[in-house]
């Protein structure tokens, strides 16, 4: 992701001073001119006293091109503990303009000085090129302070890898994250660069919110479909993720803190090893407008047995819980709360990251034993339900949820 103006504006113009940070001391103003301060860091407008040893600065600059976080409690290097900057600008709707202008002043100052070094407290003198590496990890990490993702009407797609080795990927979309073809492509491309880093040692596999895991694919994307290549097209986007997520030789475990359906069980199914809470129920509804869990089917079944996945398909009107869905091997691990839950997750991928790396890929690929033809398999699934979707059933049952949304 590169830091733009746009970017910038999306996530920050929803900001208000009613939000309250997840860490921290800062609150929404004083966080607004946090930003704006390193702005004037980095064109030289104002200047600190480099507090790294001249021996570990290349270290230290190298590491921006990695995928670690800010820490979340990262102590600010210019300021006593617990202090706050002092304010300059009388409200935050004044800050947000500021902040702006300073990004727009940046993109210039570097437009007309493409050469120029600028001392960072930390990272020492840095150009263009590691002054914006360093402004995408901060604003990164105080979108995340304050969950302003939330606020993103595209969605997103987080990927980072911690220090211990366990890498997260993590997907929103705010229509109760329903995915559309863009973000299961990203996801997919995600699962992908992950198998090959060679910092990425055991993969964690969630999605943001509290109350939906994952509600399928876009309703939207489903009921334009209009022709069989735009059906194939659209079911495929499930069908490229579990293919990625078996192929890819890292373990992968899932992070299922509510509801699931369609392809959001297809995921649960999918991963390694599942984690879930109490509000984890799933439903498989497709029957119920004319189609069908083709695409999906393969990996449900393989973790839950023919029975089980026919009940869960014919059964379409109905939420089985977190329970059902344990008793039949889809969870391994259910939580009374998504605290527990993702505590848990932490420590169990952190223990599976001191393992031997080897024997890990060599249970991912026997544990996926027999499923090498499945390239073929969804693909098919996915022309099978590219046409359902045009039957005239499918579009009077689409018609009619379209009217009640």
């Amino acid at each position: 992701m590169k830091l733009t103006l746009d970017y910038i504006k999306t996530h920050i113009s929803p900001l208000t001073d009613k939000d309250s940070a997840l860490w921290g001391i800062l609150d929404a103003h004083h966080m607004v001119e946090h930003l704006i301060y390193l702005f004037k860091m980095s064109i030289g407008e104002i200047q600190q006293d480099i507090i790294t040893p001249k021996e570990k600065i290349d270290r230290y600059q190298q590491s921006l091109y990695g995928e670690r976080r800010i820490p979340k409690h990262f102590k600010n290097p210019y300021l006593k503990s617990d202090e706050q900057e002092k304010l300059e600008f009388a409200s935050l709707d004044e800050a947000k303009e500021a902040l702006y202008e300073y990004f727009e002043i940046y993109e210039k100052y570097y437009s007309e000085h493409p050469l120029a070094e600028n001392n960072h407290i930390v990272y020492g003198p840095l150009n263009k090129e590691k002054w914006d590496l360093i402004h995408k990890k901060h604003f990164e990490h105080h979108i995340r302070q304050f969950d302003l993702k939330k606020h993103n009407p595209a969605g997103y797609i987080d990927q980072y890898i911690e220090k211990n080795g366990v890498a997260y990927i993590e997907f929103f979309h705010p229509s109760h994250n329903a995915l559309p073809s863009y973000l299961l492509s990203e996801l997919t491309e995600a699962i992908r660069k992950y198998d090959t880093h060679t910092d990425a040692q055991v993969i964690i596999l969630k999605s943001g919110g509290n109350r939906t895991f994952c509600a399928g694919a876009s309703f939207d994307e489903l009921i334009a479909i209009s022709n069989a290549e735009e059906g194939h097209s659209f079911f495929s986007g499930f069908a490229n993720v579990i293919n990625a997520i078996r192929k890819c030789s890292k373990l992968i475990i899932g992070c299922v803190q509510g509801k699931a359906v369609g392809g959001g069980v297809g995921i649960a199914s999918a991963v390694d090893y599942c984690f879930a809470t109490n509000y984890a129920s799933i439903k498989l509804s497709e029957l119920g407008i004319g189609i069908g869990p083709f695409v999906i089917g393969p990996a449900v079944e393989r973790k839950i047995g023919t029975s089980a996945f026919s009940q869960l398909t014919l059964e379409f009107k109905r939420f089985f819980d977190a329970n059902w869905a344990l008793d039949k091997g889809l969870y391994h691990q259910v939580h009374d709360t998504a605290l527990s839950m993702e505590t848990a997750v932490r420590i169990f991928a952190e223990e599976l990251c001191h393992t031997n790396p080897e024997a890990r890929a060599s249970i991912k690929k026997m544990l996926w034993s027999g499923t090498d033809h499945w390239d073929v398999l969804l693909n098919e699934r996915a022309i099978t339900s590219g046409k359902l979707v045009l039957s005239e059933f499918t579009k009077s049952k689409l018609s009619a949820l379209k009217k009640k949304a």
